[in-house]
Order: C-alpha cells, then sequence, then structure tokens
C-alpha cells in the first residue's frame, strides 16, 4: 500500500509537483474529493465526526490500494491527490475503471450503510506548476456539478479552462479595486424632457469608474464580467452603496435637499438574497441618508427570473421609504401582461430602442406600448441613450418624462475613488 503524506501549505504542493515533474516523462494529476454524505451521517449518528472519520478512512485505504505505485497526498479532510507515472491516454481505462467499478457506491460499517458521492477531478502535469494546480481545480469543480460520482478530465488546451483563467485574472483586479478602494462614483443627470437648457438637474445615476491612478479613469466594462465568477457582486454593491451614503452630505446637504433622487444599479444576484434588503437599510439609515431621495434599479430580466423574491424585496425596500425603477424594459424576457405587477416608481427604456424609434415604426410603436402601460400605473418614464435632437423630441410628443443620455448631460465625477482622494 502507497504510503500517503499530508501537504499543508501550497508551496509543499508546488514542491511535490515540482520534483515529480523533473524526474518523469509524463504525468497525470488526480484530485480525489469524497464527499460522505454527511446530512446523513449527521441524522443517524449521535458521533457525527466519528461516523464521517471512519468512512473516510475506509476510503482513504481504497484509494492507496487502488493507487499503491503511485505517490498519495492528503489535501485536506476529504480531498487526495494522486500523481500517476505517465500521459492521460496511458492512464485513462485505469482510472475510468477506478471510478466506474472498484471505488464502493455503498459502504457498510456495522450496522450503518453509506453513499459516499466521490469526485475526480484529472489533468496533466505540466512545466507551469500553477496552472497545474489551477486546471486540476478546474476539473474538479466540473466533476462536482453531476449529481452522481464521477470525473473529469481537463487537457492543456481546453477552452473552457482559458475561460475560467480569464475570470480569475479578472476577479482578482475586481478584488483588489476593491479592497484598495481604487472604485470612484460619476453621475449622469436625469433630465426632464422639457426643462429649459441650462436648467440645473436634480436627479441623478451614479455609475462606477475604476481608477488605475489619480488621472486615468475607465469604466470597469472587464471587472463587472467578472462579479459573478466567484459570488462578489455584493460586495461590489454595497461598495457603492456606502461610497455613496458617505458622501451625502457633503454633496447634497444633510437633508438631500440640493437633490431629488440619486440611482443606484443593483445586480441581479444581490437583490434577490433573502437579506440584502435588510442590509443597505440598515446602512442607509446608519448614515441618516433619507430614503426616499434613493432609487435602487434592476433589470426587467431579474424581476422576472427570480419574480417571487425580487418582489419580496422590492416589498422591503418600499416599507423602508425607498423608490425603485425597472430598466432595459423590453429587453430579454418581457413579460408585459406581470409588468404593472412590480411596485416600482420607474420605468426606464432601453437605449436601443431609441436609437431606433424615429426610423423603425415597429420599434416606436413597442416603445409608445412601454410608455401607456407605465402611464397607465403612475409610473415615471426615463428613455436612456436618446441619440440626437429629432429623437428626443419625438419621444417627449410620445409621453417620456425624463432623458438619461449625453445629448442631456454626460457623466461627471461625484465621488473620487477613495484610494487617490487627499485625506484632509
Amino acid at each position: 500500500m502507497s504510503a500517503l503524506s499530508y501537504l499543508r501549505t501550497i508551496a509543499e504542493v508546488a514542491e511535490v509537483l515540482g520534483k515529480a515533474y523533473r524526474q518523469k516523462t509524463a504525468c497525470t494529476l488526480l484530485k480525489i474529493k469524497i464527499n460522505p454524505a454527511t446530512e446523513v451521517v449527521r441524522l443517524s449518528e449521535p458521533d457525527h465526526l466519528a461516523g464521517e472519520a471512519r468512512l473516510l478512512k475506509h476510503m482513504e485505504t481504497i484509494i492507496a490500494e487502488e493507487f499503491k505505485d503511485s505517490p498519495i497526498y492528503q489535501l485536506s479532510f476529504s480531498a487526495y491527490m494522486v500523481i500517476l507515472d505517465g500521459a492521460y491516454d496511458d492512464v485513462a481505462t485505469r482510472l475510468h475503471d477506478f471510478v466506474d467499478d472498484v471505488a464502493p457506491r455503498r459502504i457498510c460499517l456495522g450496522d450503518k450503510t453509506y453513499y459516499p458521492k466521490m469526485i475526480v477531478g484529472i489533468t496533466e502535469l505540466e512545466d507551469n506548476l500553477g496552472v497545474s494546480l489551477s486546471r486540476l481545480e478546474f476539473a474538479t469543480r466540473k466533476a462536482s456539478v453531476s449529481a452522481n460520482r464521477t470525473s473529469c478530465y481537463v487537457p492543456r488546451d481546453d477552452a473552457d479552462f482559458a475561460c475560467y483563467q480569464c475570470c480569475r485574472v479578472g476577479l482578482r483586479i475586481l478584488r483588489r479595486a476593491l479592497d484598495n478602494a481604487e472604485l470612484g462614483l460619476f453621475a449622469q443627470p436625469i433630465v426632464a424632457m422639457d426643462a429649459v437648457p441650462g436648467t440645473k438637474a436634480r436627479k441623478f445615476e451614479v455609475l462606477l469608474r475604476h481608477y488605475q491612478d489619480a488621472t486615468t479613469i475607465a469604466p470597469p466594462v472587464d471587472m463587472l464580467m467578472f462579479a459573478n465568477f466567484n459570488d462578489v457582486t455584493q460586495d461590489l454593491d454595497l461598495y457603492v452603496i456606502e461610497l455613496l451614503c458617505r458622501n451625502f452630505p457633503h454633496l447634497f446637504g444633510s437633508d438631500g435637499k440640493d437633490v431629488d433622487t440619486v440611482t443606484i444599479n443593483i445586480s441581479g444576484p444581490s437583490f434577490i438574497r433573502p437579506r440584502f434588503a435588510d442590509t443597505v437599510i440598515a446602512l442607509v439609515k446608519r448614515y441618516q441618508v433619507p430614503a426616499h431621495k434613493v432609487v435602487l434599479e434592476i433589470t426587467e430580466d431579474v424581476a422576472n427570473s427570480a419574480k417571487k423574491q425580487a418582489l419580496s424585496t422590492m416589498e422591503a425596500f418600499r416599507a423602508a421609504g425607498f423608490q425603485l425603477a425597472l430598466d432595459d424594459i423590453g429587453t430579454g424576457s418581457s413579460n408585459f401582461r406581470t409588468l404593472h405587477e412590480f411596485p416600482v416608481d420607474f420605468f426606464k427604456i432601453d437605449r436601443s430602442y431609441c436609437e431606433d424609434v424615429q426610423r423603425d415604426s415597429s420599434v416606436r410603436a413597442f416603445v409608445q406600448l412601454i410608455i401607456d402601460i407605465g402611464k397607465a400605473h403612475a409610473k415615471t418614464v426615463i428613455a436612456e441613450g436618446i441619440p440626437d435632437e429629432e429623437t428626443h423630441d419625438l419621444l417627449r410628443a410620445m409621453g417620456v418624462d425624463f432623458s438619461q443620455s449625453f445629448l442631456t448631460g454626460r457623466p461627471c465625477e461625484l465621488i473620487p475613488a477613495p484610494k487617490f482622494t487627499p485625506q484632509t
């Protein structure tokens, strides 16, 4: 039986892999994770930790016996790494036999029966040890998606892994920007359609910006693409809300007398979290920001895709005095039959429709329908991205109340990134 060693740090893992790479012409890595059906163990045994330990020890013995000709390392309480001699093609049959036939689907220990789930990630070792480990973890993640025992092999040139790597890089950049307070806010005016030119705007939407330094500022488009990768959307949303609240009295007066509303985009994953509303409400109260001055904006897709939770969150915010806006109406999974059910104050027409409304009669009819539904339910209608004066005049005649576009006001800096703001 192969001797089993415990690796406590990434440095120890890297040392082991480096030595294996130097000694062999080709190696295949396995990461074996055992889910001991913890819930079943805990329900059936008073001393559930002892039950888990017995089960895992039994599985460890099976793994050690099967791969007794190879180095085996324990990575955690229920995870093991095996280094096999040979490329994947040379060991594929052996691995599939192990997963399908050798490893037990049912284990009887005393008078207890367990059904452990085994997950096996597989890849080949290369000279870049960090990439090898990352690819092994990716293979294990892919395998874990299955409801049953399974294995997953990820080759070096796997396109999904390349995307995964890109997401990891993007996530690191986003996490660093959050931790180092490199994100600031711009504000775009929301202007009444019949406003006299030069009239000071009293409605704004805040827009996130990434400050690479004090003068190099850009929309964080790439970072936002990766916000869902490791579920950091709520961290990002709360960062924006707190940054705005902390500066609100300085920007708009202690009672917000210098502004009517400030709109904040909220991501879908954040909005449908059960405790998100409580967290935001407490945050706004802590900074004594008038809740009725804050408009929280979500997309129509989010509202429809998780309707029950979205409605619950909306009601919580409404009860606390917040206003709500529904964005991107008409894009994605639009459902006009349920549009009136959402307790929002604002309907926002997507820029794609505003750009075509002048020249396309079908788009014009569609936009008119949105406006009519909004008016019938006492919603304020905002048009985004109006391209020119002719379209502006047309949308005003159709019943649009406000414009949010470069035509009526470009975004400008509202709150610089704290990292680059002089401390007083």
